[in-house]
């Protein structure tokens, strides 16, 4: 499992993407240019010894706490979910074996949560669906804040693992929330 963590995602979701997006899903060109203009509009103000700066203009980004940008923002990260599901529909992903898990990918806000074999063809289509994604989108996976979480794992897979995903590997009961005693039981 692959606890993901997207860079400065609000921050950093890229214009052109987002309009291309609303496109996709049908939004009508006076919703794209009212969009757009919002977009375009956007500023910050800084306040310097209590007098304000002049202005900073936006060229990416959404704003956090902003309802409209929330929902932008939750259009754009269903791009990735449905990257891989079509890589699972290719089979270009080995299959989820649980009945349990119906769904490969879990997105809420900049957080994505992802299951995949620990095998080397998994983890690279994986990688190279996620810079995919980040090279279109601006939004790019933070190695220092994701996790890998091993379920049912051999430690031959481990180096595979490392390889790709120089991230942080703690015990599965940190994430879950669960005694280690409770997942040793349920893995052998």
């Amino acid at each position: 499992m692959l606890k993901l963590d997207i860079t400065k995602a609000f921050d950093s979701v890229s214009w052109p993407f987002l309009i291309e997006v609303l496109q996709n899903l049908g939004f009508g060109q006076v919703w794209r240019d009212v969009i757009s203009g919002l977009l375009l509009t956007s500023s910050t103000r800084v306040l310097f010894n209590g007098h304000p700066e002049s202005l900073i203009s936006h060229k990416r980004g959404l704003r956090q706490g902003d309802p409209l940008c929330s929902t932008l923002f939750v259009l754009v990260m269903d791009v990735l979910s449905q990257l891989f599901s079509k890589a699972n529909e290719e089979g270009l992903l080995q299959p989820l074996s649980s009945r349990w898990l119906q769904h490969r990918v879990s997105l809420y806000a900049d957080d994505v949560v992802l299951f995949i074999h620990p095998v080397a063809e998994d983890i690279n289509i994986v990688s190279d669906i996620l810079h995919l994604f980040g090279e279109v989108s601006g939004l790019f996976n933070n190695n220092q804040k994701s996790c890998v979480y091993l379920i049912r794992c051999h430690k031959d897979n481990l180096e595979a693992i490392q390889h790709f995903w120089p991230c942080e590997i703690p015990p599965l009961s940190h994430y879950i929330g669960c005694l280690s005693s409770v997942w040793d039981c349920l893995n052998s």
